[in-house]
């Protein structure tokens, strides 16, 4: 704790010995020193008096203090009237490097700099080629973002295959594995679909029992370039790979 300026003659009642221990740590903190005190022997329903504002000197019994002009004080009152918490700062050293959060009159704000120097109540910061004096409030640690590590291939394909993108799909080609081939089919959006025409490239497809409405799909079943295939050899080789159309139309070739 900082002490603030402490008038003469101000008298602080410690009635126990662990309430002058804590004012004489305060007291301590800010540069008091002790005079007439043999080896910090305290006793009960005696005050401390300060005679000025560097030392403080004898003990002075409080029945004594109260015939005097005097202020007694309890150690909560004296800590409320004298004392201001310091602000913690930052835990910072020189050559961490840590983000401006306050303009400092220079347009300074997010600028990300290292600590060149500190002091108790500043820091210089610099930041490129701006060399800042920085307010402990003005500064916060920074942390370069995380990059993350590069996946490899076979991560990538697996996750790939989850989302239903298995990369075996690109080599799908229906319009060459279909020729001669056109029987009833399992469209996912229909359930039993017919191939209704065959080109070099593309097909068109429709349920079996409306033929009204159809699709027209590339050679790997897709309407789109993102969508996914569209056509499978059965229901029950489109439940047994989902994801995979590459897989399910070779297991339907080898039959």
């Amino acid at each position: 704790m900082k002490l603030k300026e402490i008038p003469q003659n101000t008298v602080v009642h410690t009635p126990t010995e662990d309430a002058a221990h804590e004012l004489l740590a305060i007291l301590y903190e800010n540069g008091w020193k002790t005079v007439a005190c043999t080896d910090g022997v305290v006793e009960n329903a005696r005050g401390i008096q300060i005679e000025s504002e560097t030392d403080w000197s004898w003990w002075k019994k409080i029945e004594n203090a109260r015939k005097e002009n005097v202020t007694i004080l309890t150690l909560a009152e004296f800590k409320r009237l004298y004392c201001e918490p310091e602000k913690p700062q930052p835990k910072v050293k020189v050559g961490d490097i840590v983000r401006i959060i306050n303009d400092c009159g220079c347009n300074a704000y997010g600028l990300v700099g290292v600590i060149e120097s500190v002091d108790p109540k500043s820091v210089d910061v610099t930041c490129d080629d701006i060399k800042l004096s920085c307010l402990y409030e003005w500064i916060e640690p920074y942390t370069e973002p995380e990059t993350k590590p590069t996946e490899d291939m076979d991560t990538k394909e697996k996750e790939s295959g989850e989302k239903g993108n298995n990369p075996q799909n690109s080599q799908l080609d229906l319009c060459e594995l279909l020729k001669g081939r056109c029987t009833t089919f399992y469209s996912p959006m229909w359930g039993d679909t017919d191939v209704l025409q065959l080109y070099d490239v593309n097909l068109r497809i429709a349920p079996c029992k409306n033929h009204d409405s159809w699709l027209n799909t590339d050679e790997q079943g897709k309407c789109d370039d993102d969508g996914i295939c569209m056509l499978w050899p059965s229901r029950a080789l489109y439940e047994q790979y989902p994801l995979d159309a590459y897989t399910a139309w070779m297991k339907w070739r080898e039959k």
